[in-house]
């Protein structure tokens, strides 16, 4: 019942109905990790594009132009199939929340790439999954298994490895930026 610590958080939606078969456990697809390669290009992409704008440009317009731009992509797309559905909500202060901290998250890490580089900005980024853990624990009541904490661990000790804390004068300019990303990612 992983719903059970979280009431406030409001009831889980349906379950939807399975369009797919099953695949096997260890089966992931070729078209899958061709996907996630794309985007992985697509994010890397972009954050070198937004560190190299930030020399020209400032933090708050390039995140307004980084979300309008996919805001009309995104209308273009969806909004003839879904219309009205695709603003209605049955929680607007969840949504304007999550929203709030969404761009809270983009200010940091757009200001930590300017003063980091991209690898360790984006390794520091990725301290988000150790604090969705965490507050899994404290706010929805999850188990932490021994598995988990491996886990923690090993993603940690990755991150560790790409930032190596201490071994340059990058660290102190964009390590708050950096932590606050990973601090606000999580919660949204």
């Amino acid at each position: 019942m992983p719903f059970a610590g979280a009431a406030w958080l409001g009831t889980p939606p349906p379950a939807r109905p399975r369009l797919t078969p099953a695949m096997p456990h260890g089966h992931v697809p070729a078209r899958a990790a061709l996907l996630i390669c794309i985007a992985v290009a697509c994010f890397a992409t972009l954050d070198t594009a937004v560190k190299y704008l930030t020399q020209r440009y400032p933090i708050p317009f390039l995140v307004w132009a980084r979300y309008l731009i996919w805001a009309v992509a995104m209308l273009v797309a969806i909004a003839p199939s879904m219309r009205l559905q695709l603003v209605r909500t049955r929680k607007l202060r969840l949504q304007v929340a999550r929203g709030a901290l969404l761009l809270c998250s983009s200010l940091c890490f757009v200001t930590a790439l300017k003063s980091l580089p991209v690898a360790e900005a984006t390794a520091l980024n990725f301290l988000a999954p150790v604090l969705v853990v965490i507050l899994s624990v404290l706010i929805l009541g999850e188990r932490l298994t021994r598995l988990r904490m491996a886990m923690i661990a090993a993603g940690f000790a990755g991150m560790l490895m790409v930032a190596r804390p201490g071994s340059g004068p990058w660290l102190m300019p964009g390590l708050l930026p950096a932590q606050g990303t990973g601090s606000t990612g999580p919660v949204r």
